[in-house]
């Protein structure tokens, strides 16, 4: 019990302490050297007042010494009271400053003298002032002190002697001494705060990377779950027809019907399984591109015969036109024809009636591929998203052609590695206009006009 009354007794005093020296909690960090010499003069105050009985003063001095250190408490107690109130008069530290150096230089000779024992308070103001402004300041600061001191010998009829030469050697040294400290201190400050900078850096970094990494595994999660998906509806149908198949061994047109629909099955998992493949392919960089000269008007010209019978069996006009003379391309003929044969048999699928145009032509170095249709068309706010992967937009309870939804997907990259941009214009009931545009080489100068639009 007693050893805990001796224990609380003795933290009472020091969480004070503690508290002073710290300051407010709200002090600004440019005033926490100001408030923390506030303190330090308290101590002084402590220290001088029960010394100078001990310094025999004459009673005139006795009584000058005793003025100065009441003024240095009344100066004190108001500097910790407006330091706050005023932190604009207060924060560079220049006026206090100057206020201790004539305290402390009236009490030095007041007290008998820059050979008297308060001489050594020199030394603490000339530690404070180094360390607070360097070299310059300091040393200035020092020259006064010893020009004073050099002052009293002369008035004083006194020639310099050992105690003159340590006093001012050694306030020189403590003036460097204290500035090359607090230039190192400086030189911390700074490399700290670049690195806190460049830690602050890095850490930013890392949030962002660690996002993109989240969204990368969201994505890779919804990639996995389409896919499963997309794979089980046909691989459910493909199961369930072949086993109702093996109840018809005789019924030779019901087997046929079944057989179509898991040929039709069978075809539809290829392509999403294909599909899959490329789009993994051209994302991690593992796609076989070939480059070679492609005749966009060839190319062309076998797309459309190869859809024109699909368009005979239905009720779809189908116009083409494309100039014969158009300039050759670089790039993989088979994907650029892969692109735009998804995007025929898209404006198929989405268009009950009318007509399905294909154009092309050049505007000044680029080539333009057009395919435009008057189907069902596309929101304006769904644009950018039929173009992400598994998106088909429209209205799931009327239901939508069947596809794996990711052709333009493969489309829009197949094209961007082509140097190209993929870009559509629609309007809901009046149908789309998807428009391949690809680079022409340097070499070709003559301009071939786009066919306009009907």
């Amino acid at each position: 019990m007693k050893r805990h009354l001796t224990r609380h007794a003795l933290g009472w005093p020091r969480r004070v302490i503690s508290a002073e020296w710290q300051g407010p909690a709200d002090l600004p960090q440019s005033l926490t050297m100001e408030w923390r010499l506030v303190f330090v003069r308290w101590v002084g105050v402590l220290a001088v007042a029960p010394a100078l009985p001990l310094m025999h003063l004459p009673n005139n001095r006795l009584i000058a010494s005793v003025a100065i250190l009441v003024f240095a408490i009344a100066y004190n107690w108001s500097v910790r009271r407006y330091i706050q109130r005023r932190p604009d008069v207060f924060a560079n530290g220049y006026l206090t400053t100057v206020c201790d150096s004539f305290l402390n230089m009236a009490m030095v000779l007041v007290g008998g003298g820059f050979d008297s024992a308060f001489s050594y308070v020199l030394f603490t103001v000339m530690i404070s002032v180094a360390m607070r402004y360097g070299y310059g300041p300091s040393l200035a600061m020092t020259m006064i002190f010893t020009g004073t001191d050099a002052i009293e010998h002369v008035i004083g009829h006194q020639s310099a002697d050992a105690a003159f030469a340590f006093r001012t050697g050694f306030l020189f040294i403590t003036a460097l001494l204290a500035s090359y400290l607090r230039s190192l201190t400086v030189k911390a400050e700074v490399a700290l705060h670049d690195r806190l900078i460049e830690l602050q850096r890095l850490y930013s970094d890392l949030a962002v990377a660690h996002q993109e990494l989240l969204s990368l595994d969201e994505a890779k999660t919804n990639f996995l779950a389409n896919v499963s998906h997309e794979l089980r509806t046909p691989l459910t149908s493909i199961r369930a027809f072949s086993e109702i198949l093996q109840s018809y061994p005789d019924d030779e047109e019901t087997q046929q019907e079944f057989l179509q629909i898991i040929t039709a099955e069978s075809e539809r998992l290829t392509r999403l399984v294909n599909d899959v493949l490329d789009v993994t392919k051209i994302e991690s960089g593992e796609m076989d591109w070939r480059d070679e000269a492609v005749d966009p008007s060839a190319l062309l010209d076998q797309c459309a015969r190869t859809f024109a019978p699909l368009f005979e069996h239905s009720t779809l006009e189908f116009e083409q036109d494309v100039a014969a003379n158009l300039p050759e391309i670089r790039g993989d003929h088979d994907r650029i024809q892969q692109v735009i044969h998804n995007l025929l048999n898209n404006a198929m699928k989405f268009t009950s009636e009318g007509t399905i145009r294909l154009h092309a032509g050049v505007q000044g170095d680029e080539l333009w591929i057009e395919v435009s249709d008057t189907g069902v068309g596309i929101a304006a706010q769904d644009q950018e998203r039929v173009f992400e992967k598994f998106q088909q937009v429209g209205d799931t309870l009327t239901g939508k052609p069947k596809g794996t939804g990711l052709g333009l997907t493969i489309c829009r990259d197949i094209v961007a590695h082509h140097g190209g941009r993929l870009m559509l214009d629609s309007q809901p009931g009046r149908g789309s206009r998807f428009s391949i545009v690809l680079p022409v080489p340097p070499a070709v100068t003559e301009p071939i006009a786009l066919p306009a639009a009907a």
